[in-house]
């Protein structure tokens, strides 16, 4: 019997972390026949009724409640980050269970040793390096506070885990540099879909063309401090390199009030709140912009262009984890306005010349990140590790 333990809402489908938990789930589900326990935080369980997916296989959900005020307060000095720890700690001790998985660091580094006591196999699914991804999206007294205890966990979880699974390449790098060698065995799976691939509608040529008005597509959670850095970042710099007849939609969940306010302010920019289906946009879309210069881990929303098979211009902290894509022409990388201007120019003259294949860009991301590719490797890694 296995137990997965998600810090994310895996039942959400359209943030990056929950997206990536999501795949991971429906991947252990599979590979347990079933015979998979879940525990997340009750406020999953309004969103599993509306985002039920049948192909997850899932034995029994256990539901943990909210911290109570005084464990939040404590938390400063006990480091304990995370609703689970207790409940988990109670299903460690049941004797039911010989693997579990954990999804996040928070959740893993508490609970990892007692899980080794308990002679069961453990498993961190580590979404970014984590003490970059916390300094980048926090600030100030909270900071300044869980740092430490950040850092402590995800040290934890690295050195005594029976696999640590990453989602790139530099992320696992980073690890080793700023831990050392560990216990266990470190293994790069990157992401995948968690539904089944299909391939999208193409027009006739299957070939990217430009609309009367071409239209390049930021996406993602707009409520971050990770993205609205990127927002500002991009407005601040590099938006006056953008041609004025070029339509630019900003679209994703909940946007900050700068987000929404600086979107406003130019003619050629349309704000989507909350769209509810990211790929209707998309397919209206010729160029898929990624402005995020911050944080660790893979950035899901460059999938989304690759997906809808779209050119991709990226910068250089969001490249990461697409390496399959770094010799394609139509994936171009950026680290200031200079390349980003060339970027620009070099794919509309890709497009207007009919050089993208829209049908060859989805067929490499179905190669490496569909579900069936990610079950591929991870069926690889756990038949010689556990």
């Amino acid at each position: 019997m296995l137990l997965f333990v998600s810090h994310h809402n895996p039942f959400e489908i359209t943030g990056g972390g929950s997206m990536a938990s999501h795949a991971y789930l429906r991947f252990f589900s599979d590979w347990s026949g079933g015979e998979l326990d879940l525990v997340v935080s009750d406020v999953c369980e309004k969103t599993l009724l509306e985002h039920s997916d049948s192909n997850l296989k899932i034995s029994k959900i256990i539901y943990t409640k909210k911290r109570t005020l005084s464990s939040k307060l404590l938390s400063v000095f006990t480091g304990v980050m995370s609703r689970h720890i207790d409940v988990v700690r109670e299903l460690l001790n049941s004797g039911k269970y010989s693997i579990v998985v954990f999804d996040h660091s928070v959740v893993s580094g508490p609970l990892v040793e007692y899980a080794n006591k308990k002679r069961i196999k453990t498993v961190t699914i580590h979404h970014n390096f984590e003490r970059e991804y916390f300094c980048d999206n926090n600030k100030g007294l909270y900071k300044s506070l869980f740092l430490r205890h950040v850092i402590k966990w995800e040290r934890t979880a690295y050195i005594n885990s029976s696999l640590n699974l990453f989602l790139s390449s530099s992320d696992k790098e980073a690890f080793e540099k700023a831990y050392g060698p560990n216990e266990g065995n470190n293994a790069v799976v990157g992401v995948f879909e968690f539904r089944d691939y299909t391939i999208h509608s193409l027009n006739s040529t299957g070939k990217c063309t430009y609309m009367q008005h071409p239209v390049i597509a930021i996406t993602g959670s707009l409520s971050t401090v990770q993205t609205e850095d990127a927002i500002k970042y991009f407005f601040s710099e590099l938006y006056v390199s953008v041609p004025k007849d070029l339509q630019i939609i900003i679209a994703g969940r909940n946007p900050t009030k700068a987000i929404r306010e600086e979107c406003l302010k130019h003619d050629n920019v349309d704000l989507i709140i909350n769209p509810p289906d990211m790929n209707e946009i998309l397919a209206e879309s010729d160029i898929y912009l990624c402005v995020t210069r911050k944080g660790g881990g893979l950035k899901l929303r460059v999938m989304d262009g690759l997906r809808n098979g779209i050119p991709v211009l990226v910068h250089k902290c969001s490249a990461r984890g697409f390496d399959a894509f770094f010799n394609e022409p139509y994936f171009v990388q950026f680290d200031n306005r200079k390349e980003f201007l060339y970027g620009l120019v070099k794919l509309r003259k890709m497009i207007g010349e009919n050089q993208i294949d829209k049908e060859n860009v989805m067929n490499v991301y179905k190669k490496h990140f569909s579900y069936e590719a990610g079950k591929e490797r991870l069926n690889a890694i756990l038949e010689s590790v556990l």
